[in-house]
């Protein structure tokens, strides 16, 4: 695996956030990745699978939401590209974070890669 790109970048939030605002929402844009089939004769269908799990791995959810209007899930997966060894995504993700963001700060976003 070589050159996955996942960022995230503001989504229409004033520059300032007043101490009343609560803002407890993380969005992640999965945009692209380069793959190599290594031993294998075609490209790969990759899906990408992402989840938020605290500090013991547990998974917390549901908290994902894939879209608008969508229902929130534990975990999201990708769309699956038939034989395309760079594919690009550009899926947006919404994770609601409905803890204090100091319970949040021992949580991590697993990102996993997967042939399908």
């Amino acid at each position: 695996m070589r050159g996955v790109s996942i960022y995230g970048r503001k989504m229409g939030f004033p520059e300032v956030i007043l101490p009343q605002d609560i803002r407890n929402d993380l969005y992640i844009n999965i945009n692209r990745g380069e793959f190599h089939r290594a031993a294998k004769t075609t490209d790969r269908n990759v899906e990408v699978t992402v989840s938020v799990h605290n500090e013991k791995g547990q998974t917390l959810g549901p908290i994902i939401s894939g879209g608008n209007g969508s229902p929130p899930v534990s975990q999201y997966k990708s769309v699956v590209y038939y034989h395309n060894d760079k594919p690009r995504w550009n899926e947006y993700l919404r994770i609601n974070l409905p803890m204090s963001i100091e319970d949040f700060s021992t949580a991590h976003v697993r990102f996993t890669f997967k042939h399908r």
